[in-house]
């Protein structure tokens, strides 16, 4: 064989091969990901280390501070929004065999909501996880099924409460499954009064092709929930925000969403898995999931400035 037909064999095999480098799944030395960057006025920290594996939940508690949640991990982490800095870890105790933690939130009586996901595909219902402050420790005291009648959908594996919201007594939850009527694509919200009494539900309107809602928050004004979400898939990274009122009779059947910031428009490189959310007067903070499909990549902090 001449040189010339060698170099020739080469430079094919080379051009056949070299594309599918830069898309095994799992092989992140192999990837070309140019790396995230956000705008100069959003803030944008990298959170090293085993305490951020996983995260999937986001909330504020007392003070402002962030405290986020792995879905894998028996604990909570309280992160310094300034500095992106770790502050304590407190353990979670008595969740159920099988369960994930997908989302967090705090009442205002000193009560913890964990949204959670299962695997099991014949399950009847989803749940909420109640906990309570055992002295630097967390103790689950309860639960609050999510029934899949109430939502108006068929149970998936490992799809499963992603957001969850508490604000001045009222409860609203978000599911990851997702419903297609008249040709747009919803996700179902479901709402719990101050006195407890059963779910209501209201259907969101998506404002994307594959976006599925991975983290909830909300507040009360003048008898609207104001619910903010991350909407997101991949490449689909927006928050998004729509109006309930609550205090009428019955909820809407659905409700439109606004888009308030589209990441993959207002952002440069690789969109990092971002699974939750909090909201505070001044800023919006996200933060990613690091670990998705045995992939482990940077946990990013991101704050977005907001009106008050």
């Amino acid at each position: 064989m001449s040189a010339g037909s060698a170099q020739k064999r080469y430079a094919r095999a080379v051009r056949t091969v070299l594309p599918f480098l830069f898309v095994l799944p799992g092989c992140s030395w192999l990837t070309a990901e140019a790396p995230f960057e956000v705008p100069a006025a959003w803030s944008q920290q990298v959170l090293d280390g085993d305490d951020y594996r996983g995260i999937s939940g986001l909330a504020t508690h007392s003070g402002g501070s962030l405290w986020a949640v792995p879905e894998r991990q028996p604990y909570l982490v309280r992160i310094d929004p300034d500095a992106g800095a770790f502050r304590e870890r407190r353990l979670l105790h008595g969740v159920p065999a099988g369960l994930d933690t997908e989302a967090v939130a705090f009442s205002s009586d000193g009560t913890l909501f964990f949204g959670t996901e299962s695997p099991d595909a014949e399950r009847t219902h989803d749940v909420l996880l109640q906990a309570t402050e055992a002295g630097n420790e967390l103790k689950v005291t309860g639960s609050l099924p999510v029934p899949f009648a109430d939502l108006g959908v068929s149970p998936e594996r490992n799809r499963g409460v992603e957001g969850v919201c508490v604000t001045d007594g009222w409860l609203a939850a978000s599911t990851e499954v997702v419903v297609t009527e008249d040709g747009k694509r919803w996700t179902p919200i479901a709402v719990r009064d101050p006195a407890g009494t059963a779910w209501r539900l209201t259907r969101l309107q998506l404002t994307s092709d594959a976006g599925k809602v991975a983290a909830l928050d909300c507040r009360l004004e003048d008898g609207t929930l104001v619910l903010t979400a991350i909407e997101r898939h991949f490449k689909v990274v927006r928050v998004v925000e729509a109006r309930l009122p609550v205090l009428e009779a019955s909820l809407p059947e659905r409700i439109g969403a606004t888009i308030l910031v589209d990441l993959g428009e207002q952002t440069r490189g690789h969109l990092p898995n971002f699974e939750g959310l909090a909201v505070t007067p001044t800023k919006l903070w996200l933060i990613s999931d690091n670990d998705y499909g045995g992939r482990i990549s940077e946990t990013v902090l991101v704050g977005i400035p907001r009106e008050p």
